[in-house]
């Protein structure tokens, strides 16, 4: 399953942007797997709509969602990719390095994201703008948190990310692996995702369905304000294999807040996305 360990090196700190694949790919037909090719270099472009971007449980678009781009590059083990995202009031930019380990029935995949958020989501606009008019410029930063009873929501235009992926491929059409993200430009910047992927052929080297569900831990990622458990998402996509190198899919996504996402005021959110996939 060593399509899964790419798919969650190209994902990685990304996790929140959904599921990426990069690579060249042939499939098992022994096990309908998917297969990277050993010691080859694959091309992959990703376009893709989403009704909202939601970034570890934080709703960064509202309902005008995000068009979505990324590119992949990997030769054996080692992986990059660019993402891009773009919204009425949003932009995006990741650039992600991994490298994928595999020992035994375990994989591990260290990198880095460089994350680039030249433009404010929607949310912390709309609320700076709240804030501007009722509170003036000079108590601004001394009442917001205390007057909506919320935490600030930590949001840099930079974003230095480092991360580790731990899991296994060996459980049948399920990998389960735990992520830790940190962000050197945040003092802490911590945030743990427990994630569990299916991958359940419904039609032999054609249809797929892909159902997720995470579990989300804030150790100053989303807020330096509060600590804690972040959400629970859950979701799937139905992926098409149109032909060799093409593939549609479409999904459904859920994101429910827990205590962190009550205290910035994040509510739960539900989201489709629909795209393309081009491999090589």
């Amino acid at each position: 399953m060593r399509w899964m360990i790419c798919l969650l090196a190209a994902a990685s700190a990304v996790f929140a942007h959904g599921t990426h694949t990069a690579g060249t790919v042939e499939e098992d037909l022994g096990n309908t797997e998917i297969e990277a090719s050993p010691g080859m270099a694959g091309l992959s472009w990703t376009s893709a709509w989403e009704g909202r971007h939601v970034h570890y449980g934080v709703d960064e678009t509202g309902p005008g969602g995000a068009w979505t781009n990324e590119l992949g590059w990997e030769i054996g083990d080692f992986s990059l990719s660019a993402w891009s995202g773009f919204g009425s009031q949003f932009t995006e930019w990741d650039f992600t390095a991994s490298y994928a380990f595999d020992a035994g029935p375990l994989f591990l995949v260290p990198g880095y994201n460089l994350r680039l958020t030249p433009r404010l989501p929607a949310d912390e606009s709309t609320h700076h703008h709240h804030e501007e008019a009722h509170h003036g410029e000079e108590d601004e930063e001394e009442h917001s948190g205390e007057e909506s009873g919320h935490a600030d929501h930590s949001h840099k235009a930079v974003g230095n990310e480092l991360f580790v992926v731990l899991g296994t491929t060996k459980i049948p059409y399920v990998t389960p692996s735990v992520a830790l993200i940190w962000d050197l430009n945040t003092r802490p910047g911590g945030f743990v995702e427990c994630r569990l992927d299916g991958d359940i052929p419904l039609r032999k080297g054609l249809l797929w369905l892909r159902p997720y569900a995470l579990l989300g831990l804030n150790i100053g990622y989303n807020t330096n304000e509060a600590y804690g458990w972040n959400n629970i998402q859950f979701g799937g996509e139905l992926v098409w294999r149109v032909q060799r190198h093409v593939e549609i899919f479409a999904g459904v996504n859920g994101s429910i807040p827990m205590e962190v996402l009550d205290e910035i005021g994040q509510p739960g959110v539900a989201w489709a996305n629909t795209g393309v996939r081009v491999s090589f």
